[in-house]
């Protein structure tokens, strides 16, 4: 089940978040990410909150270890795909 662990800086006195859903996938438009599920678009972060997006669920990790991939920073490879928007996040 795709799983996301959203970390907000400490000065935005916000609470982590952890979601997940069977459906869930996120997307960057426009300046935000963007997690949409069965039912449509259920959250929406802005880049500018400066918010950590880091998958965390266990096939994400299964898939990074036999590919020998790290996680992506986003905001050095923003518009490399043309769906990626810079921003603070990382899968």
């Amino acid at each position: 089940m795709p799983s996301y662990l959203i970390q907000h800086p400490a000065e935005q006195r916000r609470e982590d978040m952890l979601i997940e859903d069977d459906e869930l996938t996120l997307a960057f438009v426009g300046g935000w990410a963007v997690f949409t599920d069965g039912q449509g678009v259920c959250l929406a972060v802005p880049a500018g909150q400066g918010a950590h997006i880091q998958r965390v669920d266990s096939s994400a990790a299964e898939q990074l270890q036999t590919q020998g991939e790290q996680a992506v920073d986003l905001e050095s490879t923003a518009g490399a795909t043309g769906q990626q928007e810079a921003g603070p996040w990382a899968t």
